[in-house]
């Protein structure tokens, strides 16, 4: 490779490697800058809980009203138990006691409701910040061909240590099912692949039409597949011809 070439290629991975560093630097930054919003509601939060315990607390603390009788009766029992009654008319109370209860403990997992939602959101915005990086930086590798091959090769790398350490598994060490899944997997990619092979062929063919050209032929995969096992067989009868011919010469001989 020429050292014009060379250059061009670690400036390119000067670049990559700084694209890296700044996307790493502004995820931190958003993390910290989210982290600390976490505690600034969580602060809040206990702000408003210890307010709403501190209200509760004053007034259930308020003397009982007249209302509130007490009467005490004593007897003087064969084991001398003495025994006490006490009425008091506290419902209205009670029943503030518990809507306030109700109050509070819907507000705090209204909150937490709040605080899943705005996490799976964080989520969720940080996946799609991510697929559009990965788009882009497939786009710039896409317009140049040494950055293609650079991207390949290390793809390939990787590839080959991943099976090196065992953790790609070719399709005859997995089990029946994993192999059902596999091949179907092979299957809609084999279709997809000749959908668009179909779609490019008529693109090209209107295009023909349109200078006044002659059109490609247009072929479905099935014939092109029968046409290669023909030809596969063909090979296969005619080796074994001239293996049955040198037979042959070989017993009359």
């Amino acid at each position: 490779m020429s050292a014009p070439n060379t250059e061009k290629m670690e400036a390119l991975r000067t670049k990559l490697t700084m694209d890296k560093e700044k996307a790493y630097i502004a995820y931190m930054q958003k993390l910290t800058n989210r982290k600390a919003d976490k505690r600034t509601r969580q602060a809040e939060q206990r702000k408003l809980r210890n307010t709403a315990a501190a209200t509760a607390k004053s007034k259930s603390s308020v003397p009982k009203s007249a209302a509130a009788k007490r009467s005490v009766q004593k007897s003087a029992t064969s084991k001398g138990v003495v025994q006490t009654t006490e009425t008091t008319n506290s419902e209205p109370e009670s029943n503030y006691k518990r809507k306030h209860a109700t109050t509070v403990k819907g507000s705090i997992k209204k909150a937490k409701i709040d605080e899943v939602k705005q996490a799976e959101d964080a989520i969720a915005e940080k996946r799609r910040k991510a697929t559009e990086r990965k788009r882009k930086q497939r786009m710039r590798i896409a317009v140049d061909r040494e950055a293609q091959e650079i991207y390949r090769a290390k793809e390939r790398a990787v590839y080959k240590k991943r099976k090196a350490e065992g953790k790609v598994k070719s399709i005859h060490d997995q089990n029946k099912k994993k192999q059902a899944r596999q091949r179907n997997m092979w299957r809609i990619n084999s279709k997809r692949y000749y959908e668009r092979k179909r779609q490019a062929e008529r693109k090209q063919q209107t295009d023909d039409e349109s200078t006044n050209t002659k059109g490609s032929k247009l072929t479905s995969h099935q014939s092109e597949s029968g046409k290669k096992r023909a030809r596969v067989n063909r090979l296969k009868l005619s080796s074994e011809c001239s293996r049955l011919a040198r037979k042959v010469r070989q017993t009359v001989s």
